[in-house]
């Protein structure tokens, strides 16, 4: 051990580096997964081109799956609030295996079949699930569970191939069970999308925290904040108004945090000890876009959950 200590700690000659250090290495089976997927996603002659995104507004669709130990079901809403649903019960051996795999089963068969039928060919595809494996899955693209891992890398391909831009996303097991997705997979079509609710209004990524209805966010920061308190800041205000001196509230919705969270990094570098903002953003996109942007940002950070001043209809805790 000391011997490695003073090999650490020093400047070790070529000779004592290599001294004992084996010839041949360890492939290890995650490594051999990975490859094999690289492969396939770069399986072809030339350069693969790759769009940034839709080339039309309308390409979008909304979906939102979710499995039992009896049953799966899955939606999608197409511009037009055309909503097209699949439902149906599992074979008695699939009740034995994870929920983990059901749950990416019901999404991935449901989006491949589409994918392949041309329904989503350049659009942008907005995935909500309860279940934070395969939206973790999905997001850091890998996987040590190796059905998962060949899920992903199935819906890639598919993706590559057809240009579909797949965004999946975690919501709260609350929120799943009042879109009506979570009746459907056991067979209750009596609430949320069956009864002809738009998807949208269950899936507010444009919302930001004072435009949730029944919230009592103003009198709970004045509570604390006092004479320090001022009206959020607008969109607009973000470049701008919002670098300047003061305490600024700033409360994006999910899908624009990551640039409201830009904009606070900036004014931080240019005024650091004059300038101070209340962030309040709804815990949706957390973990798949601006979770690490949010900790770096922040001195002191915690949930506000649903209660007195967060509505329950918010269904996820305000960070």
């Amino acid at each position: 051990m000391d011997e490695c200590q003073k090999l650490e700690d020093g400047d070790a000659s070529r000779h004592e580096a290599l001294a004992e250090y084996p010839a041949l290495t360890r492939v290890t089976y995650q490594l051999v997964l990975h490859v094999s997927a690289l492969r396939k996603l770069f399986d072809s002659p030339t350069p693969r081109v790759v769009p940034i995104r839709p080339t039309e507004k309308h390409k979008l669709r909304y979906a939102c799956g979710d499995a039992s130990a009896e049953g799966f079901a899955d939606a999608v809403q197409y511009p037009d609030l055309v909503i097209d649903e699949r439902d149906g019960l599992w074979l008695p051996e699939m009740a034995d295996k994870s929920s983990n795999l059901r749950e990416a089963l019901n999404i991935a068969n449901k989006l491949k079949i589409d994918i392949i039928a041309g329904r989503h060919d350049g659009c942008e595809v907005w995935q909500a699930t309860d279940n934070a494996v395969w939206s973790a899955v999905c997001n850091k693209g890998m996987s040590s569970v190796r059905h998962l891992f060949d899920l992903l890398v199935d819906i890639k391909v598919l993706c590559h191939q057809h240009q579909v831009f797949y965004n999946c996303f975690h919501i709260s097991g609350e929120r799943m069970i009042a879109t009506g997705i979570d009746g459907m997979s056991r067979g209750d079509k009596d609430s949320g999308i069956a009864l002809g609710y738009d998807l949208r209004d269950f899936l507010p990524l444009d919302m930001g925290a004072f435009d949730y209805p029944d919230n009592q966010l103003e009198d709970w920061c004045r509570g604390w904040m006092l004479k320090d308190y001022t009206q959020p800041k607008t969109p607009l205000e973000w470049f701008n108004e919002a670098h300047k001196p003061g305490v600024h509230i700033i409360a994006p919705p999910p899908a624009a945090a990551i640039y409201a969270l830009e904009e606070i990094a900036k004014g931080r570098h240019k005024r650091p000890q004059y300038v101070t903002y209340v962030i309040l953003i709804p815990r949706i996109l957390y973990q798949e876009e601006w979770r690490g942007k949010f900790q770096k940002e922040v001195d002191v950070w915690f949930p506000l959950l649903p209660g007195r001043f967060w509505p329950n209809s918010a269904y996820e805790p305000l960070m």
